[in-house]
């Protein structure tokens, strides 16, 4: 009984290698993200803006972050279960004569994104606070 035993085991062998190596490319894949989404602002709240939708990219791997028009590189970013949260000092040409900093928080089942902005030197920031869905061209109105 324990050669037969022995013998399902050594069969086994190749089917467990194989489902190692998949969770292990697979556990590499949950750590790599990149996210297209399309944002927009709450048509509730009635606020100084320049925008309705609003294309955010963000790739964790390279830390790049695309805001509409507005890349950058992100000093720390961190991904979770529920959220992804970044921030980015001395963003060159973020105001029109100077550098700044923006922090991002996007709540990965609501799909509300808050971002904030602040100028280098100054002690006030701007918050914008955005809902968020999946972009697909496909999706576009014209």
């Amino acid at each position: 009984m324990s050669i037969l035993k022995v013998m399902l085991f050594i069969n086994k062998i190749p089917l467990i290698i194989i489902v190692i190596i998949f969770s292990f490319i697979f556990n590499i894949n949950l750590k790599a993200l990149e996210i297209n989404m399309l944002c927009t602002t709450n048509s509730d709240r009635q606020s100084i803006k320049n925008f309705n939708d609003l294309i955010v990219n963000i790739n964790s791997e390279s830390k790049e972050i695309t805001i509409g028009g507005l890349t950058f590189v992100a000093d720390k970013i961190l991904v979770t279960e529920s959220n992804i949260k970044w921030s980015a000092n001395n963003i060159e040409n973020l105001y029109e004569e100077s550098s700044g900093e923006t922090t991002g928080t996007l709540g990965r089942f609501s799909g509300s994104l808050s971002l904030t902005f602040k100028k280098n030197n100054s002690i006030r920031h701007s918050k914008i606070d955005l809902l968020c869905k999946d972009f697909k061209m496909k999706d576009r109105k014209f």
